[in-house]
């Protein structure tokens, strides 16, 4: 994960080719990312929006 000045973090994956599955894992990997802001009890009005490029 890379992070900027601003503190927008990024998640950078490349892939060599494109797989039938790959739509499924950016998904997972983005949920993953997304899920990742919170900590349990915290309020998921902290959450920030997450995006991805299938």
């Amino acid at each position: 994960m890379a992070t900027d000045e601003s503190g927008q973090s990024y998640e950078i994956e490349m892939q060599v080719r494109r797989t039938d599955s790959y739509p499924k894992r950016a998904l997972y990997y983005l949920s993953r990312i997304y899920a990742g802001q919170l900590d349990s009890g915290e309020d998921y009005e902290k959450l920030k929006p997450d995006y991805g490029d299938l």
